[in-house]
């Protein structure tokens, strides 16, 4: 049971998210962090009182924090703004799952910005936003996203989404983002275990198999400097398509007449224990 004076904070959550929303405006980075990092704290611990339902305040969050995007390289306030945007939408999906999947494209978006910051820390907290947002597709989404697959413009939020991190696989612009990019990648493969009919194959099969293959390839060049990140994705991989997937796209350069059975055996092996 609520102490009374809590039950008064609760019922004032409202005028308090307000106050707190508007704190950003008056160009204060110390009022702008707190203001961001006390709300996402209020969203991460849900009350379960019957009078008052934290999620009700979402939509007026997103619509104030996606109106006013710190820097890209504001190291003191965009990581408490990324924070509290994953936690905003993984609050939104526990209590509303339909309203949070017409939000999660358009909050990607304004995360994935970040993604390349000159920064570690903000490219870290981008990364930790967008693996949270990642939890927030639908099964109605995922769906839409492997009907479409294949069309050069995607107009399914996922299916945009997908586009856009393979092209930033090959983009210039995310070479000192790769690590935070394959945890990425690795959360949407995670997440697309979904399948919609049981003996069919899994959404990453239909939608991430192209870029695994990327990475695969990719991995095995001597420059590539990302190596055991990207192992860790394609361990993800196998787990979640199922080795006959993932074994039938990679060449393994196992092929050459002049290589024996054993050979072909031992590198199979090796690949495996390298997945493991």
């Amino acid at each position: 049971m609520l102490i009374p004076h809590c039950n008064l904070a609760l019922q004032s959550l409202p005028e308090i998210v307000a106050l707190l929303l508007s704190l950003p405006r008056l160009g204060n980075s110390f009022l702008s962090q707190s203001a961001y990092s006390i709300i996402s704290d209020v969203l991460s611990s849900p009350t379960k009182d019957d009078d008052f339902n934290v999620a009700s305040e979402i939509p007026q969050i997103l619509k104030a924090v996606l109106s006013s995007p710190p820097p890209k390289t504001d190291k003191a306030i965009a990581p408490a703004w990324l924070g509290l945007l994953g936690n905003a939408l993984i609050t939104y999906k526990d209590t509303d799952p339909q309203a949070c999947a017409g939000e999660v494209g358009k909050v990607w978006k304004a995360v994935w910005a970040f993604l390349d910051s000159s920064d570690a820390t903000i490219r870290e907290a981008s990364c930790q936003s967008l693996i949270l947002l990642a939890q927030c597709f639908t099964p109605e989404i995922k769906i839409r996203a492997m009907q479409e697959r294949g069309q050069s413009e995607p107009k399914s939020a996922l299916g945009k989404i997908v586009l856009q991190t393979e092209k930033a696989f090959e983009s210039l612009a995310f070479v000192r983002s790769m690590s935070e990019l394959l945890l990425v990648i690795s959360a949407l493969i995670s997440i697309l275990r979904y399948r919609e009919m049981p003996a069919g194959p899994t959404a990453a099969e239909v939608l991430l198999l192209p870029l695994v293959q990327k990475i695969g390839n990719t991995r095995t060049e001597r420059d590539f400097e990302h190596k055991e990140a990207a192992d860790r994705l394609l361990s993800q991989a196998m787990g979640t398509m199922g080795p006959a997937v993932l074994l039938g796209a990679l060449p393994l350069n196992l092929e050459p007449a002049d290589r024996s059975v054993r050979s072909k055996l031992w590198h199979t092996s090796r690949l495996l224990i390298c997945l493991s």
